[in-house]
């Protein structure tokens, strides 16, 4: 997969204009609480994060490498290599990858658990509408790279 990111920054006399004409034409539905925990994996002198990358296991979904960051300009591109795998050690599948940088240092967990949790959905109400509309808003995050 390749993951596309940009960074956008509103000037600081920016404000948000009105937005309630809008609302009657935004259809919403609820979301369920879903919580993700998240361990991130590097070498004792991370060499995966001086690389650029990062390796990770999120229980419920498996193994996660991101490799560095190409382009230039405001749009960063990675690519994400997913493997399957328990939870004891790095993925087989990922060995030739993650030793193009660690030189076959083995990763170990760089950090604890980290929790992010999506949901519930938050109440938002519409002044034109008057109508209550549910709304996806992440209560806390894990930032990926962050390293305790």
């Amino acid at each position: 997969m390749l993951e596309r990111e940009v960074k956008l920054a509103a000037p600081p006399a920016f404000t948000l204009p009105d937005l309630d004409d809008l609302a009657a034409a935004i259809e919403t539905t609820p979301v369920d609480e879903q919580r993700l925990e998240t361990v991130y994996y590097d070498t004792p002198d991370l060499r995966l994060a001086r690389w650029g990358c990062n390796l990770r296991l999120r229980h419920g979904e498996g193994w996660t490498l991101k490799l560095p960051t190409t382009g230039d300009g405001p749009v960063l591109a990675r690519r994400e290599l997913e493997f399957s795998g328990d939870a004891s050690r790095p993925p087989d599948a990922a060995t030739p990858a993650v030793n193009s940088v660690t030189r076959r240092v083995l990763p170990i967990p760089a950090s604890p658990p980290m929790s992010t949790v999506d949901g519930p959905p938050a109440r938002a109400r519409s002044r034109a509408a008057r109508e209550t509309t549910s709304l996806k808003m992440p209560m806390s995050s894990a930032s990926p790279g962050t390293y305790v």
